[in-house]
């Protein structure tokens, strides 16, 4: 879905739900904020689930870099 950045100027990007929910997970990890509350927040199952989550996003970053 295309939108426009309401807070960029309105600079149009890119924004999906799915993209949404990794940059808030990523600014929660970095935070410090507790995996458990990450998981929670995120409405996953198990903690598992949270861990593959973030690690799948670090890594793609990692490959475009």
């Amino acid at each position: 879905m295309h939108q426009k950045n309401r807070f960029g100027g309105g600079i149009e990007k890119n924004v999906s739900p799915y993209s949404a929910r990794h940059s808030f997970s990523t600014v929660m990890k970095r935070a410090g904020a507790p995996l458990g509350l990450i998981s929670e927040a995120l409405g996953h199952s198990n903690l598992k689930i949270t861990e593959s989550y973030l690690d799948s996003f670090e890594d793609n970053i990692l490959r475009t870099i």
